[in-house]
């Protein structure tokens, strides 16, 4: 896997967007450049607390782009994503378009847990959930 420079951009789809549990928890406000917003090719699915992007060439996963600078938390992401099956692969994200470092899911799939429409923070809504 190619390290991580500060000048990379990454796509966050899940519980590291703006207000989310992970972006909360890290302390992103403030830490990380906010890029723009935009969408990649795969499939979303709910894993519970958090979702997971498997590729997809036909569908669509939404986030958000943004550029971290601090290496050290980059390291820190790094950590809380790989190991958990996941690995980093580079996406061209629509929207800017921006090339950019993407969590893709390499787990097990749980049958019926397709996000639809692919925005983890609108499935959050549906499910009741306060992003």
């Amino acid at each position: 896997m190619d390290p991580i420079c500060s000048a990379d951009l990454f796509f966050f789809y899940g519980s590291l967007r703006h207000g989310l549990l992970h972006f909360v928890e890290l302390g992103l406000e403030g830490r990380i450049e906010p890029v723009g917003e935009g969408w990649c090719p795969g499939r979303l699915h709910d894993l519970g607390p958090y979702p997971g992007l498997v590729d997809d060439p036909t569908g669509r996963v939404f986030g958000e782009v943004s550029r971290i600078r601090d290496l050290d938390l980059a390291a820190r992401i790094e950590d809380l994503e790989i190991g958990y099956d996941y690995d980093r692969v580079r996406r061209v994200v629509a929207g800017g378009p921006w090339s950019a470092w993407v969590y893709r899911y390499i787990g097990p799939v749980p049958e019926d847990s397709l996000v639809p429409g692919g925005d983890w923070k609108e499935h959050l809504m549906t499910r009741g959930v306060r992003p």
